[in-house]
């Protein structure tokens, strides 16, 4: 009976030591009579496995980038759009409740408008401006029109000295607003 429990404990200590290296042991003769300890120790992927599922993960990224990119320019259009549309609304509203004219200057070489006599959302000593080449909209005022001039006057009433449109461009996408010459709301188109 001494024998085998001196057989087993060098069993034992082999196999422990055997494991503790990283080293298949020959104790227990060919890979697929291992136990199931020894097994576990050593499952991984194989180098085919891990190329297969880079070239999946490459592929499947190949194909969301460019829709993400469009995606991304379509919401920023759609925002500046939204922006610009505000932007006439708050120089129109002004103008009706101070009863004063406020003109709305749109400037296509620095993608941007200045509204005087409203004071900036953050800087209150400031007039009322928007930079639309800078985050979040990255926009390029492409033209503005309003009966040939840059800029839209809206007196006491609210009603502007004309009608026209704002064209917004992001990569590939386009806006354009419309001012309504009798309503003097606008919209994004």
């Amino acid at each position: 009976h001494r024998k085998g429990t001196a057989d087993a404990v060098q069993w034992v200590e082999g196999s422990l030591s055997h494991l503790a290296r990283g080293v298949c042991s020959p104790i227990w003769g060919s890979a697929s009579s291992n136990p199931p300890l020894a097994r576990a120790a050593f499952a991984a992927f194989s180098l085919v496995e891990l190329l297969l599922a880079m070239a999946i993960v490459a592929t499947m990224a190949g194909i969301a980038a460019p829709r993400y990119a469009n995606s991304l320019a379509r919401y920023r259009a759609e925002a500046a759009a939204r922006r610009l549309v505000d932007d006439l609304a708050v120089a129109r509203n002004d103008a009706r409740v101070s009863h004063t004219s406020r003109t709305v200057f749109f400037d296509t070489a620095e993608d941007s408008c200045l509204i005087p006599g409203v004071r900036d959302l953050k800087d209150s000593k400031s007039s009322y401006s928007v930079d639309y080449s800078k985050p979040p909209y990255r926009a390029d005022l492409v033209s503005v029109d309003f009966n040939t001039a840059t800029k839209v006057t809206f007196d006491g009433f609210g009603t502007p000295d004309s009608g026209g449109t704002v064209v917004i461009k992001i990569g590939d996408e386009v806006r354009t607003v419309v001012l309504d010459p009798d309503s003097g709301k606008a919209v994004a188109q």
